[in-house]
């Protein structure tokens, strides 16, 4: 801008934040923006411009002719100059009723410029983090289609110096440092000055020939690792709150993030999905060619694991399940949703965009549904058959029978026929113990099947997440003894991959299955070595105050989304991070009550401000009643 006034250009610079969006008439945000564009380019003292009188003699015309007015008969008159008007934070205008009519009101005067030359000096900037698609909702207009998109490059090593200057009091060669930086940053100004700092807050000198060293150390240990708590000022954090914002389009998000980074590349479409993901900052658009991951930063914090990590809070039912048929090829029939868990998944993603991936992995579940539903179908017919046809064999052999001239003839018949059917009874009868034997080891059978099969699996990471899945699974249907030898095993992979969720929840189990068999003494051992675990990492963050309602399950028999029936007469609660299975104490400050509770379920959601959900039971412990609804609590780890 310093540049253009440098030029002799009029500059005017509106924040949209300063007018707001929500609840905004169009007569009160058109009289703000002219208000603000007046003030900035200071039309009252330079030109007595009386902004009140001048909107008084325009009451009864509409918003939109108002600004026109502005623009031509004040703003075009009265500056002679070539004109920019920066309108910032433009994606404050998505919620606007009227925001097509005020692009469309842009277009026209662009559309000006062939009959008044006068619109030739006037130019809009529109700045902010949204697409076309966003800010225009009516798909037969095209403003858009007048405009150049400016693209936001990063630094430049020879654009970059004043850096330069700032390390050489640490740094035998600067430039050899900022080259190492920029390799990282890839010109991000937000990394490449954060990591410039962090040399000067950690090194005394850096010597030459070590400047790649050094980074790569200092990237490795101040800003991926533990990157959620050194993400500070905050930057990452919004990286990943803009990618998992939207539970409706977060899924297609990371697959099409997935793919860049297992493929390095790949051809930009100029989507509305490319262009959305392109203005979280994670990609970048390479020549207007291809899309690439914007740094290796972000490559190495926003990798494979949190994808899978992300996509499993996403898929809170059935994430494992994809995973294992995605990587079967799209083959694997034992690893699609069946029964109650379908019937689930089908209610759950009511209203929820989700990825290609999704729901061809339904459509599929659907499809053997219904497969499996005709040959029951089948089944059930073919028996019915065989019952009438063994009546009607029967019923043949008694008209036989009665025509039969002599007593040796019927008798002859009568023990012909009963010998046949009786063979016929002995064989159905083996079926049916057979059967009836195989229901009773298909608990047994399964268990050990499921087990050999997640001990083929070659991840280590995957296994574990099966094991712990499997655990749950066990853990709903009360059979103890095997939540601990599956949460055992599963404890064993998650101290190998360093995966802390995985660890905090196998031993939480492991206490809550010693508790149900009434070992309240190795109960104990377990749940104190979790909450050990728990305060020493990331997951303690979540250990604060704020506020807890009821849980949003009403009926007794829904399914949570660690696999258990919802029991409102048990003591669990809903939370968004913390591992399945961990103890926390909730208190309520007011009335000095607390409660222990199980999380068992995921949410609340993020839109409603609040951080856990209670059972019934639990809430009552602590006072919270219908009526209330919302109260302040705080959660710690249970200490008993």
């Amino acid at each position: 801008m310093e540049k253009l006034q440098a030029e002799g250009v009029t500059c005017a610079v509106i924040d949209l934040t300063e007018i707001g969006s929500r609840e905004v008439k169009a007569e009160q945000w058109y009289g703000s923006l002219i208000k603000l564009i007046s003030k900035d380019l200071e039309l009252a003292t330079r030109f007595n411009f009386n902004f009140k009188n001048w909107l008084s003699t325009r009451e009864i015309i509409f918003p939109g002719q108002r600004f026109t007015e502005f623009i031509e008969e004040v703003l075009l008159t009265k500056i002679t100059d070539n004109i920019v008007i920066f309108i910032d934070e433009i994606d404050q205008v998505i919620n606007l009723d009227f925001k097509d009519d005020f692009f469309a009101l842009i277009r026209s005067f662009y559309n000006k410029r062939a009959e008044k030359s006068v619109y030739r000096r006037l130019t809009f900037a529109l700045l902010g983090v949204a697409t076309p698609y966003e800010l225009v909702g009516d798909s037969i207009r095209t403003p858009f289609n007048i405009g150049k998109s400016i693209p936001l490059n990063g630094f430049q090593l020879q654009k970059i110096k004043p850096l330069s200057e700032g390390l050489r009091e640490k740094a035998s060669n600067p430039q050899a440092v900022l080259q190492a930086v920029l390799y990282w940053t890839n010109g991000q100004p937000f990394l490449t000055q954060k990591l410039c700092q962090l040399v000067l807050d950690n090194y005394d000198y850096i010597k030459e020939g070590e400047e790649e060293k050094t980074i790569e150390y200092l990237v490795g240990t101040k800003v991926v690792a533990h990157w959620e708590l050194q993400d500070n000022p905050e930057h990452l954090r919004t990286i990943r709150n803009n990618m998992l914002r939207s539970e409706t389009s977060a899924p297609q998000f990371l697959e099409l993030y997935q793919r860049i980074l297992q493929q390095g590349k790949i051809v930009f479409d100029n989507s509305e999905m490319q262009i959305k993901l392109q203005l979280s900052g994670l990609i970048i658009n390479k020549s207007n060619k291809h899309l690439i991951i914007s740094n290796p930063i972000y490559e190495s914090i926003f990798n494979q694991n949190w994808i899978s990590e992300s996509l499993r809070n996403l898929r809170p039912h059935y994430a494992e399940k994809i995973s294992a048929w995605i990587e079967s090829n799209y083959q694997d029939k034992s690893s699609l949703l069946q029964g109650y868990k379908l019937q689930y998944v089908e209610k759950w993603s009511e209203g929820k965009n989700l990825s290609p991936q999704d729901n061809q992995f339904l459509e599929e579940s659907k499809r053997l549904a219904t497969q499996q539903k005709n040959i029951k179908k089948l089944t059930i017919v073919t028996v019915v058959l065989f019952f009438l046809s063994f009546l009607a064999s029967i019923s043949t052999a008694f008209n036989r029978y009665q025509h039969s001239q002599t007593l040796e003839e019927k008798i002859n018949f009568l023990e012909e026929d009963l010998a046949a059917t009786e063979e016929d009874l002995v064989d159905s009868e083996k079926d049916l113990a057979s059967l009836i034997q195989d229901q009773v080891k298909e608990s047994s059978d399964a268990y050990y099947q499921s087990i050999n099969r997640i001990e083929q699996v070659k991840e280590s990471d995957r296994k574990e997440r099966l094991y712990r899945k499997t655990g749950r699974t066990l853990f709903a249907n009360q059979e103890y003894s095997r939540v601990i030898e599956v949460y055992e095993r599963s404890y064993e992979l998650a101290k190998n991959n360093n995966s802390k969720e995985g660890i905090i929840e196998s031993l939480y189990y492991l206490g809550h299955a010693y508790k149900a068999l009434g070992n309240e003494e190795k109960a104990q051992e377990y749940f104190q070595k979790g909450e050990k675990e728990l305060l020493s990492s990331y997951y303690s963050q979540y250990l604060t105050q704020g506020t807890a309602s009821f849980s949003s399950f009403d009926e007794e028999g829904q399914l949570t989304a660690s696999l258990e029936k919802f029991d409102p007469t048990e003591k669990t609660a809903a939370h968004r991070d913390l591992p399945f299975g961990t103890r926390v104490r909730v208190t309520n400050p007011k009335t000095d009550l607390s409660v222990v509770v199980r999380i068992n379920n995921r949410g609340p959601a993020r839109k409603t401000g609040r951080i856990i959900n209670l059972s019934q039971s639990a809430a009552q412990e602590i006072g919270l009643t219908k009526k209330e609804g919302i109260i302040r609590v705080q959660l710690e780890a249970a200490g008993d």
